[in-house]
């Protein structure tokens, strides 16, 4: 996934330091009194990411973006911190960032619709909010950057089906369904676009689990159930990230299952970056 993040992460940071969004941002700190200003060659900026599963997060968003505003904006601070899949901690996080006088907030929020409160105490201080990768509710953010999302669901599915067929399973055969978390629209649109795909495959959807928080340990659980109750006529699993894919496999190696189904394990690695990045600003 590095060539698909470092696209994002360069692209918020060109948004952040380029687009003139940090200049004489207003913080609104110091207990009410005359807001501060800062320009961009000097501006505190805040990284929210949304939770430590997935593995990305703390190995290449993080840094890449890090690494990339220290280079277009030597002098420039970027806070940091990491919800660990709590809405609530990712609040307060926001809130203390906000204390401490940051320009802009650049936010993947844990949950979309919880994450709009963030954009509400900004737009107080005045501070901008970048929701980046993941959607939040809200019609205050200043921009939203991420993949196109659903054409990524949609190589994922491909992915599956085309290598259910390479492998000779028969049309009517049945796979399961590993999606990502309810709170992300991110998982939403992955979704929309495998099914785009694998309901007119002629495979049959068996089950299906929206994964909460993403989290593997989650997936596999479901997944060793539905070994439980379909055994042999699960022929394909999809899964939506490499953490789902891993309990997923988890989940199947501790059934004994052998030789495993075809699933687009790698998927979100090897075709993500074909997958058209995708800014929208509002």
């Amino acid at each position: 996934m590095k060539i698909a993040t470092t696209r994002a992460v360069i692209a918020t940071a060109a948004i952040l330091l380029a687009a003139g969004s940090l200049t004489a941002c207003s913080n609104g700190s110091s207990n009410g009194s005359s807001a501060s200003t800062a320009t961009a060659s000097s501006a505190k900026i805040g990284l929210l990411l949304p939770d430590s599963v997935t593995a990305r997060y703390e190995s290449a968003d993080k840094p890449y973006f890090e690494a990339k505003v220290t280079a277009l904006c030597p002098d420039c601070t970027v806070l940091y911190a990491n919800a660990d899949g709590d809405a609530s901690k990712q609040q307060q996080q926001a809130e203390s960032m906000l204390t401490q006088g940051v320009n802009v907030l650049v936010l993947d929020p844990f949950d979309g619709e919880a994450a709009a409160s963030i954009v509400g105490e900004a737009k107080a201080k005045n501070v901008p909010v970048i929701s980046y990768d993941r959607l939040i509710d809200s019609p205050d953010s200043s921009a939203y950057i991420s993949f196109d999302n659903e054409k990524v669901g949609e190589l994922q599915g491909q992915a599956l089906v085309d290598d259910l067929k390479k492998t000779g399973v028969p049309a009517g055969a049945g796979i399961i369904m590993v999606n990502g978390s309810p709170t992300d629209n991110n998982a939403t649109l992955f979704k929309k676009g495998a099914h785009s795909v694998i309901d007119t495959s002629g495979y049959k959807v068996l089950a299906e689990y929206d994964t909460p928080g993403w989290d593997p340990a989650q997936a596999q659980t479901w997944v060793a159930g539905q070994i439980t109750q379909f055994g042999s006529q699960i022929k394909g699993l999809y899964a939506a990230n490499d953490g789902t894919a891993g309990g997923a496999i988890a989940a199947l190696k501790g059934a004994n299952v052998s030789p495993l189904p075809p699933s687009p394990v790698k998927t979100l690695n090897s075709l993500v970056s074909s997958a058209s990045s995708r800014v929208t600003s509002t």
